[in-house]
């Protein structure tokens, strides 16, 4: 199964692939417990890292959890309806250049270790870990905000305006399971 389509069928609220029963850490756990990765496996940092900033960011609004393991692939989607990267990261104090630039360079640019929306000390590290983690162990990545659309397979990343509508933030994943 194509990434592009669990993508797809999310935005559409059709989702291919099953919601979680909740967004908690626990849901999470027992997900990463039942595909057979342990809870020091380094996904489930990635994926924990990934929920954290979806709360953080997302302020709240319908954040929801995709996830199935199939045909020897694990797929996690998380969504929500936040305001987006292009409006948290140019709160940062510490971050000049952010003005001016589109959606796509702005979710490159949070895909850098230590870059985030906060000025928290410590944060910025989900969207790096996901892309050095696709980097180094095969896979997919889709990351989707305020039109701006940055697709990473391996090491190879590319960037382009989003054909698919979504306000606030959604990344997709898909490794080898």
């Amino acid at each position: 199964m194509q990434l592009e389509d669990i993508v797809q069928s999310v935005i559409d609220g059709k989702s291919l692939i099953a919601q979680l029963p909740g967004t908690t850490d626990q849901a999470l756990f027992d997900f990463m417990k039942d595909s057979g990765f342990s809870s020091r496996h380094e996904l489930m940092t990635v994926f924990e890292e990934l929920l954290i900033n979806a709360r953080e960011h997302g302020g709240g609004k319908s954040l929801a959890v995709f996830a199935q393991k199939l045909m020897g692939f694990l797929y996690f989607v998380i969504v929500d309806r936040g305001p987006g990267i292009h409006t948290t990261l140019p709160r940062n104090p510490h971050l000049s250049d952010t003005k001016g630039k589109s959606p796509m360079a702005l979710i490159r640019l949070a895909m850098e270790e230590g870059i985030t929306g906060t000025s928290v000390v410590g944060r910025g590290v989900g969207l790096y870990l996901l892309s050095d983690y696709i980097n180094r162990n095969g896979g997919e990545a889709i990351l989707i905000s305020d039109g701006g659309l940055v697709v990473q397979v391996r090491d190879v990343s590319m960037q382009k305006k989003s054909s698919h509508p979504w306000d606030g933030t959604l990344i997709a994943v898909k490794v080898t399971a």
